[in-house]
């Protein structure tokens, strides 16, 4: 090294006098390129290696892997320089070798190894890392930082999250996760990352990624390929589509010419030398990776479910019963024309005639009305015919019917008002909330406590304890911390909110739903009279979280589609300017006022601006409420 650097310069003179090549010193060393960093580093090396300790040198890519070490042999001939290959395997069955005097390797692979050979890095006694500013943390860009700031203020505190940034805009990870789970402007944010040249590496999804999303990558690693069947209570082997869906993840048209799949099987593949024979899961899994990704059979599953009605001798399955209460009624002289229709026109159908088969549609049409028309719930009314549009129970519909009706003289004005009449009519009928709600949402949100109910009643009457408390919190742009704390979680267990994101996200569209339905029994039953606005948008309320129709009118202005607390916070600053309702006023009539008030806000603001333009913001919003 002396006869090929001989000269000390300045600096590195500085360097040593400060101590520099002692042992257990540390430094950072910033210099412009050709002030002399790598003498320096070469002069801690030497001190090192004359210690008689190994150097780890890590460099931030592959590429410079290569050229490091190339270097590094050259100065120092006497020492065992070993560089990192990219097809070299950290977790060999073989063990693993001792280190030698000096490892060039990157960071990710170190890591690694430190992780599954912890023992071979005692004698390590410097790390030089080189290059390092290459490995600059990913910073948000300004529509990232909104979407960011934007999911902090809807969950209510950035600990919540599941990415955490920097206060100067910087990722502190560089990976993400992709659940159902996230909440809307989360998801954005973790898909945008990843989309993102140099945005996350990692993307650890659950398979929801593996439906559709355009979310390319260059490796795809499949951990695992059962997911836990809650109704069987045990591990069920994915579908072969869903596993070929996964992997399809890896190199797109347009993105990647082709892209490696490592998929990590649930069970473990064993091999017996002895008979030279393998486990019969690796031939299932070499069966699946052998078709193509149509695989998935397209069939029409009304043929087994009119089979089952057609054959019944007992009582038929909840999917075939689902099937019969969707058939179409029509008016009164042919309330079966329409699902005779429909179920002509259905592909089993179409099969059947394909076979000359056409005994199968006529029985399978009869048994199918036959057995509809006898389910004691029928009222060959209107409430049928919705019953089948909507998918809910006749039962209930008629239950809510019946309650409108005698409600008639009193009913509800505002959108609060309606929300709490339904609540009153669900704690007189309890066990319609498991009819109305799909158990799995209701079971990941209430945990075991629900399902160890003995009854629909129990169970109802449980889970509308809980909803009476969120519901109304949701709709007045509480955030999800403050519906968490209201679900019973202690403090200690806040996490990530996982009890207040299962309500947004699954029940909240069930709630919308039912609530929507109210509006169209309101508008049958009352066929003369329009319905009221708040009934009217009371179901868009409810997914959106808002408790007026003014805010569900400026939800539907904002094209950018803020959060929810976002809009309750804009309205405040506008509903003072809101003309006043006009009678049986729509939902258009409601955007014109907010739209006016909004109008009158930015004039007010321009006025200002100009009257006092150094005016801080608190005066000139002082000003504009007074």
């Amino acid at each position: 090294m002396a006869k090929q650097r001989p000269y000390v310069w300045r600096n590195h003179r500085d360097a040593i006098a400060a101590g520099y090549l002692e042992t257990g010193v540390s430094a950072a060393v910033s210099f412009p390129t050709g002030g002399g960093k790598s003498k320096l580093a070469e002069l801690k090396i030497a001190a090192s290696l004359l210690r008689g300790v190994k150097v780890i040198f890590l460099v931030p890519t592959l590429a410079l892997v290569e050229q490091t070490a190339n270097a590094l042999g050259k100065t120092f001939p006497q020492a065992q320089v070993q560089r990192e290959r990219a097809e070299e395997v950290v977790f060999s069955p073989m063990g693993a070798e001792p280190l030698p005097g000096i490892s060039v390797l990157t960071p990710e692979r170190c890591l690694a190894m430190l992780s599954f050979t912890p023992a071979e890095f005692e004698d390590v006694g410097l790390i030089v890392f080189d290059e390092c500013h290459l490995l600059q943390a990913i910073r948000l860009t300004e529509e990232e930082q909104a979407l960011y700031r934007s999911a902090v203020e809807e969950i209510g505190d950035a600990e919540y999250l599941y990415v955490k940034v920097t206060p100067e805009g910087s990722l502190l990870d560089a990976s993400a996760c992709h659940h159902g789970l996230l909440i809307i402007q989360e998801r954005q944010l973790h898909e945008e990352l990843f989309r993102r040249q140099d945005g996350v590496n990692v993307l650890v999804a659950t398979s929801t990624l593996a439906q559709g999303m355009n979310l390319p990558s260059e490796v795809v690693i499949i951990a695992g390929d059962s997911r836990f069947d809650p109704e069987a209570n045990r591990l069920e082997q994915l579908d072969a589509h869903e596993l070929l869906n996964a992997a399809g993840r890896a190199g797109r048209a347009g993105e990647a010419s082709q892209g490696f799949v490592l998929i990590v099987p649930s069970k473990v593949v064993d091999f017996q030398s002895k008979t030279n024979q393998i486990h019969s899961h690796w031939s299932d899994l070499q069966a699946i990776f052998s078709q193509s990704d149509q695989c998935l059979e397209i069939d029409d599953p009304f043929t087994a479910l009119l089979d089952q009605v057609h054959t019944a001798s007992e009582p038929i399955s909840s999917a075939a019963k689902y099937l019969l209460g969707r058939l179409p009624r029509g008016p009164e002289l042919s309330p079966d024309e329409p699902a005779t229709a429909l179920l002509s026109r259905s592909l089993c159908a179409f099969r059947a005639r394909q076979r000359s088969d056409a005994q199968w549609i006529t029985t399978r049409t009869e048994a199918a009305i036959r057995v509809r028309n006898a389910d004691p719930d029928i009222t060959n009314t209107w409430i049928d015919q919705i019953a089948a549009t909507s998918g809910i129970p006749t039962r209930i519909l008629t239950g809510l019917t019946q309650s409108l009706f005698h409600s008639a003289s009193a009913l509800p004005s505002s959108t609060i008002e309606w929300r709490t009449w339904l609540f009153n009519w669900l704690r007189t009928t309890p066990s319609a909330i498991p009819q109305l709600m799909r158990p799995e949402s209701l079971e990941g949100m209430f945990g075991a406590t629900y399902r160890l109910l003995q009854n629909d009643d129990a169970r109802g009457t449980y889970a509308l304890g809980l909803i009476e408390k969120m519901l109304p919190a949701w709709m007045s742009g509480c955030p999800l911390v403050e519906i968490e704390r209201l679900a019973g979680t202690p403090e200690s267990k806040l996490g990530k909110c996982e009890v207040a994101r299962e309500f947004t996200l699954r029940c909240i569209p069930e709630l919308s739903y039912l609530y929507g339905v109210l509006a169209q029994l309101y508008l049958t039953l009352f066929s003369t009279e329009p319905v009221p606005i708040a009934l009217a948008t009371l179901g868009a309320a409810v997914r959106e979280g808002l408790d007026q129709p003014e805010k569900v009118a400026l939800r539907q202005i904002r094209s950018r589609r803020p959060n929810r607390i976002a809009i309750h916070r804009e309205f405040q600053e506008i509903a003072k300017l809101i003309p006043s309702p006009t009678i049986n006023e729509d939902l258009s009539g409601v955007v014109l006022r907010v739209q006016s008030a909004i109008d009158v806000k930015n004039w007010l603001h321009n006025c200002l601006q100009q009257i006092v333009p150094s005016a801080p913001y608190a005066s000139r919003r002082w000003l504009r409420v007074r």
